[in-house]
């Protein structure tokens, strides 16, 4: 599951007025089953993705990746409401980026290796085969 789900304005039971913003996401560490397989990991098809990569534990702060316009919309009006704070707007990618890869490959052998997956259905030559599954 990946996107964003809904901006809730009143909660059903009490009937108070407020307002939450609710992020769908199945992907958590050892936790669902679909992350042995997965080989997107960091939600490239949602709006946002939204991770505590790299925030100093117990800070609150979390990492997005806004990925859309409407992902923009949405944290630029969070941002005006003071619902959220931006605290570096641009921080390094590059340990998370070499993460990411390095999960990429290896659910990409999984599924390999478990037949959920062929290489030609993937339309990919022996090269572009040798060159994701490489070291």
């Amino acid at each position: 599951i990946q996107g964003l789900a809904k901006i809730l304005t009143s909660d059903f039971n009490t009937g108070a007025e407020r307002t939450s913003l609710r992020l769908a996401y199945a992907c958590s560490s050892g936790g669902m089953t679909g992350c042995k397989f997965c080989t997107d990991f960091s939600g490239e098809f949602s709006d946002i993705s939204y991770s505590p990569w790299g925030a100093p534990k117990g800070s609150g702060e979390a990492f997005l990746i806004i990925r859309t316009d409407v992902g923009q919309k949405v944290v630029d009006t969070a941002v005006e409401k003071k619902l959220i704070e931006i605290t570096n707007p641009n921080p390094d990618l590059s340990e998370m980026k070499k993460f990411i890869n390095k999960k990429r490959k290896k659910n990409f052998k999984t599924l390999l290796g478990k037949d959920l997956i062929t290489a030609k259905y993937l339309n990919l030559n022996i090269d572009e085969l040798k060159d994701i599954l490489e070291d």
